[in-house]
């Protein structure tokens, strides 16, 4: 029978710098590019750049939520595993 095993420190430990990268996540692009210039393509890099800033704060969400789903799955894992390691009770080597 194969066993997984997890080090629930050191997913704690990825887990918080995978939320420290999240949260550094600054989608700010420049706005008002144009000023009185109007050309086409000034239109054009000001919509990639709010586009852009979406596609940012949609992947930022997106982080965190994978984040706040992983740290449940490994709670279920762990009172799983602690579940079943009562149910054995103690075990006597010979």
């Amino acid at each position: 029978m194969n066993e997984i095993k997890l080090d629930y420190s050191k997913l704690g430990t990825v887990l918080s710098t995978l939320h420290g990268a999240t949260s550094g996540l600054e989608p700010s692009m420049p706005g008002d590019i144009s000023g009185k210039n109007q050309l086409d393509v000034v239109k054009t890099l000001e919509e990639i750049n709010q586009l852009f800033e979406q596609v940012i704060r949609d992947y930022q969400s997106l982080l965190v939520s994978n984040e706040t789903m992983t740290k449940k799955s490994i709670e279920a894992m762990k009172a799983t595993d602690e579940k079943l390691s009562a149910s054995f009770g103690p075990v006597h080597m010979r």
